[in-house]
């Protein structure tokens, strides 16, 4: 089983967008293996990061070419931060056979589909129960399949009211 032809992102600009300190942290947390890399995707990559606390950190591009969000404060603060490092790397560590559908995400999209539709719908509402953005969002879409227009418009006027 072979490896890469290269890593997915340089390691010099890795090292460049984080700064000597931020990517020793960052790789750290890669060789601890606080990455857990939850989808590979031609252009992204997206991980949780565990640190003080778990942070979604994404990346986009690839190459040289290449930028990133972290849910931390620090990427608020001051961009390229160690979990975006930590990601870069344990990204760049995978195998090129390995990358095909990898991650959390596609472990649970091939779980899914394995579901019946009752079952999904089930798992959506018990979601939207607890999740009030979620109910919203599920709501709005019904709203508009299931209600006449003159409904529907007094509905969207009070939700953006209340906004």
């Amino acid at each position: 089983m072979a490896t890469r032809h290269g890593p997915r992102f340089d390691v010099n600009v890795i090292r460049e967008l984080a700064g000597e300190k931020v990517f020793a942290r960052g790789e750290a947390y890669h060789r601890d293996g606080q990455v857990e890399i939850l989808a590979v995707e031609p252009g992204r990559v997206l991980a949780q990061v565990a640190g003080t606390e778990d942070y979604r950190a994404k990346l986009t591009g690839q190459g040289k070419n290449f930028d990133g969000e972290c849910t931390c404060p620090a990427f608020e603060d001051w961009g390229f931060c160690k979990h975006l490092v930590a990601t870069a790397l344990t990204v760049n560590a995978l195998r090129a056979d390995a990358l095909d559908g990898f991650g959390a995400l596609a472990r649970i999209r091939d779980h899914l589909k394995q579901k019946g539709v009752d079952t999904l719908v089930e798992m959506i509402v018990d979601l939207a129960e607890q999740d009030l953005s979620l109910f919203r969002k599920l709501d709005r879409a019904a709203a508009v399949t299931h209600t006449d227009d003159k409904a529907l418009g007094a509905r969207l006027r009070k939700e953006i009211d209340s906004s």
